[in-house]
């Protein structure tokens, strides 16, 4: 569901009201998209996609650079740059 925080908690309030129960309720994503600091339309439609995908994938939604295997190739480079050897 998108909207702003106002209006999803003013569609749960109603939904409720009509007898919604909270087990249905809890299964709406919203408001819709992944943090990421959106503010175009065009971002907010990325932030929007992006959470549906996880929805649909699974995934942790943390950046992939946080990855063990990522960090641990990247240190290793950078311990042979500082050793001044071929990389």
């Amino acid at each position: 569901m998108i909207g702003s925080r106002r209006r999803v908690r003013a569609a749960f309030e109603q939904l409720a009201a009509e007898g919604i129960e909270a087990d249905w309720l809890a299964r709406i994503h919203a408001p819709l998209g992944l943090d990421i600091g959106a503010e175009t339309p065009a971002e907010i439609a990325v932030a929007v996609a992006a959470e549906m995908v996880l929805a649909a994938r699974g995934g942790s939604g943390r950046p992939l650079s946080e990855e063990a295997a990522v960090l641990r190739h990247v240190r290793a480079l950078a311990r042979a740059v500082a050793a001044g050897e071929e990389p």
